[in-house]
């Protein structure tokens, strides 16, 4: 039923609260788990750490792309690294399992990447915000049940919010 499992982590403890549901269901169907982790672009690292006044030299311009090239090589990095544990703890639990580190807005990447390699199922923590918080901080977790054509299960988190 569930033959391949996506699920989208941050590299928090919050996000990896789904792993215990997706080593579940992993085992019973025999499921591919597929851990993906977006990173933000280049683009969007550069428009954030660009000054707001350009010097006529374009030696500032030079600094804020290096500054966001390695802004991005750093994160992309420490995406990779984060998953490999991901992935080792759930090989010891005997399940198949893979990572991908992806680029862009993650809503869309999550749905770009089920729809392209057939994924079955989106599994997922969520804060569970609602009304204004959800409107304020957006929510990937709404961005998937509008969007996805795929099901997604999503798991609230018990954490506290700070």
């Amino acid at each position: 039923m569930y033959g391949k499992i996506l699920v989208p982590l941050d590299g928090s403890k919050l996000a990896e609260g789904v792993l215990p549901h997706v080593e579940e269901l992993a085992r019973r169907f025999g499921s591919e788990v597929v851990l993906l982790q977006v990173v933000a672009p280049l683009s969007k690292l550069v428009a954030e750490t660009m000054p707001a006044a350009l010097e006529p030299s374009g030696a500032t311009a030079a600094v804020g792309v290096e500054a966001a090239s390695a802004a991005v090589k750093a994160e992309r990095e420490g995406a990779r690294s984060h998953l490999e544990g991901v992935v080792e703890r759930l090989k010891a639990e005997k399940v198949r399992v893979r990572a991908e580190v992806v680029e862009g807005s993650a809503g869309d990447v999550i749905v770009d990447y089920a729809r392209r390699h057939g994924m079955d199922l989106i599994a997922m923590s969520t804060h569970g915000r609602s009304g204004l918080r959800r409107l304020v901080y957006g929510s990937v977790a709404d961005h998937l049940l509008r969007r996805a054509g795929t099901p997604v299960l999503l798991i609230r988190s018990r954490e506290e919010e700070a």
